[in-house]
């Protein structure tokens, strides 16, 4: 990948995260959709760089036996993160 693709990535990220937890605090509610709007955000944060590829790198693909490992166990952590944070935007919320 670029550094133009990443850099603009990270900039919409950030963004959009931004935006989101601004319109929570604002609105003092938080609600489904915005939940679903920031684990989105985070799988997209995770996904992205555990695959990205330049043309002359060597990282493993989701295919072959390594890049499944990689996938399960990002998998669990993205749970784990997001359990977490519903748990957290509920108690805000209350």
């Amino acid at each position: 990948m670029s550094k133009k693709k990443t850099g603009l990535f990270l900039v919409t990220l950030v963004v959009v995260a931004s935006l989101t937890i601004i319109s929570m605090i604002i609105e003092n509610n938080v609600t489904f959709f915005s939940i679903v709007q920031l684990a989105i955000l985070l799988i997209m944060f995770f996904s992205y760089f555990t695959w990205a590829r330049s043309k002359e790198d060597e990282r493993p693909v989701p295919e072959d036996e390594l890049g499944k490992k990689i996938t399960t166990e990002s998998g669990l952590v993205s749970y784990k993160i997001l359990i977490v944070l519903i748990f957290g935007f509920i108690c805000l919320d209350y």
